[in-house]
C-alpha cells in the first residue's frame, strides 16, 4: 500500500492533539469517502488471511492478543479513536448491540493512532464493556479500512464477510448482523 494511502486511511475523523494523548490525523484536508460506505462485494475487500491469530493487537496493559480469541463465533471489530466524535457516538449503538447477542457474536474495539489512556477514557465514559486495546499492528490499514469509524464483520470462521466505514446506528448494526449471520439481536 503506498504511503500516500496510508496517510489518507485516518482522515475520517478530525481533531486536535490535546492532553488526552490523543493523535489525530495531520492532513484532514484529504477527501475520504461518505459515511456509511460499505465495502462489501463488488468493492473487493479482503482480508490477507482467514487465519485470526495472524492478526494481531495490544491490549491497554501491553500485552499482545490476536483475533484467534474471537474463534468459533462471528466477531465485529470496531476501529475507533478519542478524536474521533461519530466514533465516540458510534460507541453506545455497538454496546447496546453487544449486550442485546447475549454472547452470540464477538465485539472487539481497537484505538487507532491514540494514546492507551486516551482510549481507555473514552471506553470508560461510554459505557463500553466488550474487549478493548491498541491497533499496534495497522489492522485498519489491512483491512482496507481509510476512514473512522470502521467497522469489521467476520464470519464464525473467520471470514471477512462485510466492512462499513462511517457511524453506525443500532438500526444499521441489527441489520448487518442480520444480513451477515443471520442472528437478530
Amino acid at each position: 500500500m503506498s504511503i500516500a494511502l496510508v496517510s489518507i486511511a485516518l482522515v475520517g475523523c478530525s481533531g486536535s492533539d490535546d492532553a488526552s494523548g490523543g493523535e489525530p490525523p495531520g492532513d484532514t484536508s484529504a477527501s475520504v469517502p461518505a459515511a456509511g460506505t460499505d465495502q462489501a462485494g463488488d468493492a473487493g475487500l479482503t482480508a490477507p488471511s482467514n487465519d485470526l491469530a495472524s492478526f494481531r493487537y495490544t491490549t491497554y496493559d501491553a500485552q499482545p492478543a490476536t483475533l484467534a480469541d474471537f474463534a468459533g463465533k462471528p466477531l465485529v471489530l470496531n476501529f475507533f479513536a478519542s478524536w474521533c466524535v461519530p466514533c465516540r457516538a458510534e460507541m453506545p449503538a455497538l454496546e447496546e448491540i453487544h449486550q442485546a447477542t447475549k454472547g452470540q457474536v464477538g465485539f472487539l474495539g481497537l484505538a487507532v493512532r491514540d494514546g492507551g489512556a486516551a482510549a481507555q477514557a473514552m471506553v470508560d465514559e461510554t459505557g463500553v464493556t466488550y474487549p478493548t486495546g491498541m491497533d499496534s499492528e495497522e489492522l485498519l490499514v489491512e483491512f482496507d479500512g481509510f476512514g473512522m469509524p470502521t467497522t469489521v464483520f467476520f464470519s464464525a470462521s473467520g471470514e471477512l464477510v462485510d466492512s462499513h466505514i462511517g457511524e453506525l446506528s443500532p438500526g444499521e448494526l441489527r441489520d448487518k448482523l442480520v444480513e451477515n449471520f443471520g442472528i437478530e439481536p
